[in-house]
């Protein structure tokens, strides 16, 4: 049963909200994208550190992205700030206009400071640099627990 619910799509299909692009700015000498999603009804808000996957046209998979802004109820948007990394973040600012409509789906991932840690760090990226990163803080005195890492791989 488990199996069909996630090969037909359901797990997610809760977690989807149709939007529109409402602002595109591109700092090419960064490589960097920055993008304003206006949000429909549906979506329940997201935290700090989450990520959530966008889908710009039904012949293309959704890729996730990291969000980079606080929610806030009352102005339905969510940002992404997106570095060219690959063949499709490269060319996203070509492909991307300011009120073409994308699906959102999410938000994941809970790196957020609900805790009462006094230090800690949120790392997302490669797994081998996290790995690094990890063994180095804790040779510096950073408690293992203290490190938190995504546990995803991309593509």
């Amino acid at each position: 049963m488990a199996a069909i619910i996630v090969l037909t799509g359901r797990v997610e299909a809760g977690r989807r909200t149709q939007g529109f692009i409402e602002s595109l700015n591109y700092f090419p000498a960064l490589r960097v994208l920055e993008s304003s999603i206006r949000l429909n009804e549906g979506w329940a808000g997201h935290r700090a550190g989450q990520f959530a996957f966008v889908r710009s046209s039904k012949s293309e998979r959704a890729h996730p992205y990291t969000i980079a802004s606080a929610w806030n109820g009352n102005d339905p948007r969510i940002t992404f700030i997106t570095k060219a990394l690959g063949d499709h973040t490269s060319t996203l600012h070509e492909r991307l206009k300011v009120g073409m409509a994308v699906t959102v789906e999410g938000p994941y991932g809970c790196f957020d400071f609900d805790d009462e840690k006094p230090r800690q760090i949120w790392f997302c990226g490669p797994p081998g640099f996290g790995q690094a990163l990890r063994r180095d803080f804790i040779a510096r005195g950073l408690a293992a627990s203290a490190f938190h890492q995504e546990l995803f791989e991309m593509r």
